[in-house]
């Protein structure tokens, strides 16, 4: 029997953006839609030079308990669960790390990476 591997391009542009290097979080907003939940995760890299923006819509089941206060060390796992057809949901998110709690189904994501000068305060994509 011959296995096929679905590739998500969602997946793939999270991983080339090295998110392993991003290990604090920074930034946790939930916000409520009429419909729907949105989740905004900022995390930073080491050198605190660089900030990952992971945007998740469509939140369903969310848990999430961290160990603590900042930093909050957070490396997320995402997997594409189209083949289960759940109503809508696309991927799960989960922490691989175990001082962390944070797991969560949704319908979509985005991700990105910005560089932060912080000789002058700027922000670039």
């Amino acid at each position: 029997m011959e296995t096929i591997i679905q590739t998500d391009s969602h997946i793939e542009h999270y991983v080339s953006l090295k998110p392993y290097h991003f290990n604090h979080l920074r930034r946790f907003d939930l916000k409520q839609a009429e419909e729907y939940q949105t989740l905004i995760l900022e995390l930073e890299d080491e050198t605190e030079s660089g900030l990952l923006t992971l945007t998740f819509e469509g939140i369903h089941e969310l848990g999430f308990l961290p160990r603590g206060f900042q930093p909050i060390p957070l490396y997320l796992e995402i997997v594409s669960i189209v083949e289960r057809q759940w109503e809508g949901m696309n991927y799960q998110v989960f922490n691989s790390e175990q001082d962390v709690k944070l797991s969560f189904y949704c319908r979509h994501f985005r991700a990105s990476v910005q560089e932060i000068d912080f000789d002058d305060g700027t922000v670039n994509l």
